[in-house]
């Protein structure tokens, strides 16, 4: 699991994870490139929480289906997006990062991924709480 790469650091910064995935759902095509996806957004997350200094940080991963879709929603409690429109945070080197912490290509390249490789979409919206980052793949990249 993608989870276990960042797990350390979201450790020592007491960030808590929440996952409620169907463990029988496996994504059977760009599985890197997925993972990547979903480590360039949690990295966001966890950034986000730490520099905030947002007390019971959190991280939440479900999964759901519709009829042509599998949607993994990464939400978080730091706050949320205040980039108008949000969809100026998927352009190439934009970046909220203060002194240059980040180079403003994860997102893009996600985005990237996700909607010309992989089909799909990516979204952003906020919560009452943070920001709710939507990845939809279609069906016929999974198996259960």
């Amino acid at each position: 699991l993608v989870i276990n790469i960042i797990s350390s650091t979201l450790d020592n910064y007491n960030i808590k994870i929440e996952i409620n995935i169907d463990k029988d759902l496996k994504i059977i095509s760009y599985l890197n490139e997925y993972k990547q996806v979903v480590l360039n957004i949690l990295n966001n997350a966890k950034d986000v929480l730490i520099d905030k200094e947002i007390k019971n940080p959190l991280i939440k991963l479900t999964a759901n289906e519709d009829t042509n879709y599998v949607i993994l929603n990464i939400e978080d409690n730091g706050g949320g997006v205040f980039v108008e429109p949000k969809s100026k945070i998927f352009e190439p080197y934009f970046t909220t990062k203060e002194n240059s912490n980040g180079t403003g290509i994860g997102l893009y390249m996600s985005k990237i991924i996700v909607e010309k490789n992989m089909k799909g979409n990516l979204k952003v919206e906020n919560t009452n709480k943070g920001a709710k980052f939507s990845i939809h793949i279609p069906k016929s990249s999974f198996k259960k």
